[in-house]
C-alpha cells in the first residue's frame, strides 16, 4: 500500500513535502525508501553538509546534489588544534571552490571549519557567486586581510561574514573600510579572531 501512494504521488508534491525535512539525517533516509525518492532527494536539496573534506570529492558531491544553494565542509580533524598533526596536513578549500565555481553559481553560503582559505579562494568566490550571502570561516588559517577586503568590497549581497577563531594575516588594517556605505545586507559580522 504505501509503495504504491509513493509512486502515486506527483514530483512537485513528494518535492515540497522533502523540503520540509531539516535534519541530514533524515533526509539521507528518504533518499533511501527507493529509486524515486532518491531522485527527487537528490534535486531538492539546497543544503550539504561534509564533515570529512576528504571522504568525498567535490566532483562527486556536484553529481550527487546539482541544485544546491549551501555549504558546509570540515577540513582537518579536531585534534589538529592541539599540534598533533604534522603542518601541511591539508583541508584546502581552492579545489572545492574551484569546482563549485563551475556547478553552483547561484551558491549563496558557504561554511568551512579547520580549513586552509586562501585569499585566492576568497577571491574566486567574489568572482563566482553572484547572489553570495553567507560566509563563515572557524577556526580556519591561510588567508590575510587582502581576501576579506575582496569579499567586503564586491559581495553585494553580504547578510553574514564571521572569522570566529580563524588565524588572520593582518596586510592592511583598513579592509573594514571596504564595505560599502550603502551596505544595507548585513546582518552579522563576527571578527573574533
Amino acid at each position: 500500500m504505501h509503495k504504491r501512494l509513493a509512486y502515486s504521488l506527483p514530483y512537485e508534491v513528494l518535492e515540497h513535502v522533502f523540503s520540509f525535512i531539516q535534519s541530514d539525517k533524515d533526509r539521507n533516509a528518504v533518499s533511501a525508501v527507493c529509486k524515486s525518492w532518491y531522485e527527487i532527494e537528490r534535486w531538492c536539496r539546497r543544503k550539504i553538509f561534509v564533515g570529512n573534506c576528504y571522504a568525498v570529492s567535490p566532483g562527486m558531491v556536484i553529481r550527487r546534489f546539482p541544485e544546491v544553494r549551501s555549504v558546509e565542509l570540515k577540513g582537518k580533524p579536531q585534534f589538529a588544534d592541539f599540534n598533533l598533526v604534522p603542518d601541511g596536513l591539508g583541508g584546502y578549500v581552492l579545489p572545492w571552490i574551484a569546482e563549485m565555481a563551475g556547478a553552483y553559481p547561484w551558491l549563496e553560503e558557504i561554511r568551512l571549519k579547520r580549513m586552509v582559505v586562501t585569499d585566492e579562494s576568497l577571491e574566486l568566490i567574489v568572482k563566482s557567486f553572484k547572489n553570495f550571502k553567507v560566509l563563515v570561516l572557524s577556526s580556519c588559517e591561510g588567508f590575510s586581510t587582502d581576501g576579506l577586503a575582496a569579499i567586503a568590497a564586491s559581495c553585494k549581497n553580504l547578510r553574514e561574514l564571521d572569522l570566529r577563531e580563524s588565524d588572520v594575516d593582518d596586510l592592511s588594517g583598513h579592509w573594514l573600510s571596504n564595505f560599502l556605505d550603502t551596505y544595507t545586507s548585513m546582518v552579522s559580522l563576527n571578527i573574533s579572531c
